[in-house]
């Protein structure tokens, strides 16, 4: 007993002793001092707050994307897609008015030929509509092209699905130079050369190209398949402001729990047979599809109604009409058979919907929602780079070569046998075409998820800046 109240009274001596005097924490009475310890934990208190509300926003989104569901607005995926057809425009724009400002006409030259077009259907209309023709028919080729090699190749192979892409890449650049050469031969471009070799001043022979070469058709063809990519996402897009609240509601009793205790317990096990994606499409949808939600709700309402024996035919016979129970039965397998259709031709749409959007994030490695609009405009204007780089400098090796001479003096007697010194097309073909392949290989499945949009977007860039500025060297542009 002495030694427990010898421990005890030191240990109460050694407290007097290690206990500061009120003299020296009168400074921490001071109003400044408890304002700024207040201060700090307010404020850590809300970056608390803060980081957990983060924190569960990026839970609830991720369990939403786990589920074939995403955050965002239709309405505002569309503005901002917009910026992509603006940038294309814009870039037109600017290139169709840069061989009029860099290099003009001489207006005291009388040795350029004059139009061959009517006044009705001047240039640059009838360049363009022949690009944008030669791309439709190459564009149109691509499925039969792509089914023809698969067939040819097994895909029980390994890398049958790699090979597969590039060869069908390969092939179909080589279609697109053909149809681009074509083009050159069918507007006549050497015709109206008054040099022997193309410069930019052998008008009109460089505008004609320089127009056909603005392919408006394939920019045009991109941004429109980019508008049908976004509305495939259209029915499984949950507004930012009620992903909480559909999570709630689709995991009924935990999220009723959860949104009670103000926590964390959103995941959990869902609806019996019903998925989340199912359960947003079903009963909420955006704010557009209200309509078609409650035409849908009614639907199945009605067959819900019917499986349970709440029918017309019940009533009739519960009031002893036999007749208006015969017409009402008649009624009731008329509307069960509209409804079930009904219901199956949803289904097998919400099912290739479905489908598509998995096909298209396995090309991308990505939702397509989710690819920055800044990356979509950098495409845009990659691709019109290459196709003005590669058409001038693919048109500059066509028209020095002997293959560009027309039969007409080739046939002339009097005239030397055409010769070709220099094989520019043979040496340039091979160039063009690899340019072709290389940027096609980039966008194919097997290799666009591994690199990532924004690799292939940059790489396009750089390669469409390099075939602008070589296009317009070997056309003498650049001195």
């Amino acid at each position: 007993m002495s030694r427990s109240t010898a421990s005890l009274s030191s240990v109460e001596e050694e407290d007097q002793t290690c206990r500061p005097s009120p003299v020296q924490n009168t400074h921490d009475l001071e109003p400044e001092g408890v304002v700024g310890r207040m201060g700090s934990a307010l404020e850590l208190d809300h970056m608390g707050n803060d980081d957990d509300e983060e924190a569960e926003e990026e839970a609830v989104e991720w369990e939403l994307q786990e589920n074939g569901l995403y955050v965002g607005s239709y309405r505002r995926l569309l503005a901002l897609y917009s910026f992509v057809p603006l940038t294309a425009l814009l870039t037109f724009l600017f290139l169709g008015f840069l061989p009029l400002a860099a290099w003009p006409r001489d207006p005291d030259d009388s040795h350029h030929p004059s139009s061959p077009y009517p006044p009705s259907f001047p240039s640059p209309l009838p360049e363009l509509l022949l690009s944008s023709s030669l791309f439709a028919l190459s564009h149109l080729l691509r499925g039969p092209l792509y089914t023809l090699i698969s067939l040819l190749i097994p895909s029980s192979k390994p890398f049958s699905s790699l090979a597969t892409s590039l060869t069908f890449v390969a092939l179909h650049a080589c279609l697109t130079t053909g149809l681009r050469l074509a083009g050159l031969a069918l507007l006549q471009v050497r015709h109206r050369m008054n040099h022997v070799l193309p410069t930019w001043d052998a008008e009109p022979a460089f505008r004609t190209v320089w127009w056909f070469a603005l392919n408006v058709a394939e920019v045009g063809a991109a941004v429109a398949q980019g508008y049908a990519q976004i509305a495939k996402y259209r029915d499984v897009l949950v507004p930012p402001g009620r992903a909480k609240e559909f999570l709630v509601r689709a995991r009924g009793g935990i999220g009723a729990g959860a949104a009670g205790g103000g926590g964390h317990a959103l995941v959990g096990e869902g609806l019996p047979g019903v998925s989340l994606q199912e359960s947003w499409i079903e009963g909420f949808g955006d704010v557009e599809d209200q309509v078609r939600a409650q035409q849908s709700a009614s639907a199945r309402t009605f067959g819900r109604a019917s499986a349970h024996g709440e029918d017309l035919e019940q009533t009739a016979h519960a009031q002893g009409d036999g007749a208006s129970a015969d017409a009402a039965g008649g009624v009731k397998f008329q509307d069960e058979d509209t409804v079930i259709a009904t219901q199956l031709e949803h289904d097998f749409d919400k099912l290739l919907a479905i489908e598509e959007r998995e096909e298209l994030e396995e090309i991308y490695g990505m939702p397509v929602i989710k690819i920055p609009v800044f990356i979509s405009c950098l495409q845009r204007f990659a691709s019109i780079l290459v196709s003005l780089g590669l058409t001038l400098f693919l048109s500059s090796a066509y028209l020095r070569s002997a293959s560009s001479i027309p039969a007409s003096d080739t046939a002339d007697p009097s005239l030397p046998p055409a010769r070709d010194p220099y094989p520019w097309l043979g040496a340039s073909l091979p160039a063009v075409l690899a340019v072709h392949v290389l940027l096609g290989a980039l966008y194919t499945p097997p290799v666009l998820p591994r690199i990532g949009v924004h690799t292939a977007a940059y790489v396009s860039t750089l390669v469409g800046l390099g075939s602008f500025f070589a296009g317009l060297a070997v056309w003498d542009a650049l001195s």
